[in-house]
Order: C-alpha cells, then structure tokens, then sequence
C-alpha cells in the first residue's frame, strides 16, 4: 500500500484551524473574565452602551467556536471523512453568526472579528478545493483511508 502524505491545502487549512482554536479559546475566555469583575462590567455597559448578554454572547460565540476548531483540527489531522463537511458548514456558521451578532450590537466587527472572519472564509475556501474533496473522498461515494491512495485498491 502506497502511503500518501497530506495535500497542501488540507494542511493550510489543519494550521489555521489551530491558530483560529488558540486565539478564539483565548480572547472569549479573556471576554469572559472581564464580564466576570463587576466593576469591569458595569464599565463597560456604561462607555459602550452594549448590554452585557450581548457581550456574553460575543465572549460564547468565541468559546464554542474555538472549541468546535480544536475538534475540527483534530479531524482533519485524521484525515476523517467527515471533517471536510463539517469545517465548511462551521466555518460558515461563524461567519454568519458574527455579522448577525454584530447587526444586534449595532456596529461594524472590529478588526479582529473581521481577520477572524477571513480565516473562517479561506478555511473553508480551502476545504472546497479538489486536492480536499479528493483527500476527503467528497463525490466519489468512497472516504480516503489516511494512509492510501484514493481510487486505488489496498495491496
């Protein structure tokens, strides 16, 4: 059985997938601990005139974002059939819920949320190229084995 390494592609997506899971686990968990110190939150509500369960929902969105990344990372560090799927449909899900977020809030995404949200976009670009769909066996009605070459028969 020929051994065949991981596309390109697959592997940008597998990096950005880490560093989207380390800065998103990061700043929802920093997020979190400043609505924690009650003088930090009423600060806040005061200057920015954001309710505090929109904050909330930011620093969650963060969380479970970064989490679901992590897993994802480990997906596709496997090679599993199913991550190619999931990545996009996550990567869109936080693209969409960090616009509508920011329509509640009234404001434009910062600067982060937008190179946050590029991340996601390219992801998922990477995710719809044929050297993905190929390692990730999408259209041929077969899942790549890690390990194997896809179309070709075990020795």
């Amino acid at each position: 059985m020929e051994r065949r390494s991981r596309p390109g592609v697959v592997t940008a997506a597998l990096v950005l997938l880490v560093l989207i899971a380390i800065y998103q686990l990061v700043a929802g968990g920093l997020a979190f601990l400043g609505l924690a110190i009650p003088q930090s939150r009423e600060l806040t509500e005061q200057s920015t005139g954001i309710s505090i369960a929109l904050l909330a929902a930011g620093a969650g969105l963060a969380v479970v974002y970064g989490i679901a990344s992590a897993v994802l990372a480990v997906l596709v560090g496997k090679g599993a059939p199913v991550a190619r799927n999931a990545t996009i449909a996550v990567q869109v899900a936080y693209v969409v819920l960090t616009v509508v977020l920011a329509l509640l809030l009234g404001s434009v995404p910062g600067f982060m949320n937008i190179i946050a949200i590029v991340f996601a976009l390219v992801v998922a670009g990477l995710m719809f190229s044929t050297g993905a769909k190929q390692y990730f066996g999408a259209g041929t009605g077969t899942a790549h084995t890690p390990g194997t070459v896809p179309g070709q028969r075990p020795a």
